[in-house]
C-alpha cells in the first residue's frame, strides 16, 4: 500500500487524477538550485520549472504504483553555496566572501510541489502484455512439440512397420540426444512437410518411411531426419528384416 501526503492511498484511488488539497498541493516537496555560471548549466528555467515523473522518491511513489507526478518548481530566490555543501542566502554568500575572501557560487533555488498526480492503468496492462507474451511462448513450445511428436510418431509406425521391432526404442534415443535446437529444427521441417503435403502425391505415404527409393531421401523430412540419424556413424545401424 502506497500512502502520500499522510492520507491519500494510491492503490484504493480510481484512475485519473487523485484528490488533493490546497495545503498538499502547496507544500514544498524538494528544491533544486540552477547554476548561473554557463559553463556549468547551459538552461534558464525562467519562473517555472515544470516536470513529469513515474517515480518519486520524497513522495514514496515508486514506477509500479502507476502514477504520472507533475511537479512545478518556482524560483525562491538566489543562494550560494560553498565548498562545504553550505546552502546560505545570498547576503550571507557576500559577507562571508568579504571576510573570508572565499568565492562562493550563486545559484537560483526553485521549490517543487506537486502540481496533480494522475493514477494510470500502466502496471495493470504491462502485467497483461507479460502475461501474453509468456501465453504466446508457451504456446510456441507446446505447437513445436506437438510437431515433433506427430513426426516421431509417424517415423515410429513406418519403421515398425518396415520390420523394425525395436524401431520406437531407436527413435525415443535419436530424441533423447538431441539439443533444443535440433528439436526445434525438427519441428520446423514437420511443418513444412506438413504444408507441402497434399493428398494425391505418391512419394506422402513414404515421406516418413525406411527411405527406400521413391520415398523422401534427401534429408527433407522429420522421417527421413530421424533415419539419418538412426544410420549415422554416431548412431545405432537399423538392421535388416531377414
Amino acid at each position: 500500500m502506497t500512502v502520500i501526503f499522510d492520507t491519500v492511498d494510491i492503490d484504493a484511488a480510481d484512475y485519473g487524477n487523485l484528490s488533493l488539497t490546497t495545503e498538499q498541493t502547496g507544500r514544498v516537496i524538494f528544491s533544486k538550485y540552477e547554476s548561473h555560471n554557463p559553463e556549468i548549466s547551459d538552461t534558464i528555467h525562467g519562473d517555472l520549472w515544470v516536470e513529469e515523473v513515474t517515480e518519486q522518491e520524497h513522495l514514496g511513489i515508486a514506477v509500479d504504483d502507476g502514477c504520472i507526478v507533475r511537479l512545478h518548481g518556482t524560483p525562491r530566490g538566489e543562494v550560494g553555496i560553498s565548498k562545504t555543501g553550505d546552502i546560505l542566502t545570498s547576503e550571507s554568500a557576500s559577507m562571508r566572501e568579504e571576510v573570508g575572501g572565499e568565492a562562493i557560487p550563486r545559484y537560483m533555488a526553485y521549490d517543487f510541489r506537486v502540481a496533480w498526480i494522475n493514477k494510470t492503468d500502466g502496471p495493470e496492462r504491462n502485467n497483461k502484455l507479460i502475461q501474453n507474451a509468456e501465453q504466446r511462448k508457451l504456446d510456441g513450445e507446446k505447437d513445436m512439440f506437438d510437431s515433433i511428436a506427430s513426426a516421431f510418431q509417424k517415423a515410429v509406425g513406418n519403421l515398425s512397420n518396415s520390420g523394425e521391432t525395436d524401431g520406437p526404442a531407436q527413435v525415443k534415443t535419436v530424441l533423447d540426444g538431441m539439443t533444443p535446437d535440433e528439436l526445434r529444427a525438427m519441428a520446423d521441417m514437420a511443418e513444412i512437410n506438413a504444408d507441402d503435403d497434399s493428398p494425391g502425391d505418391v512419394g506422402d505415404s513414404r515421406a516418413l518411411g525406411s527411405g527406400s527409393s521413391g520415398g523422401d531421401t534427401d534429408g527433407s523430412s522429420v522421417g527421413a531426419a530421424v533415419e539419418d540419424a538412426l544410420n549415422s556413424p554416431g548412431g545405432k545401424t537399423r538392421g535388416k528384416k531377414k
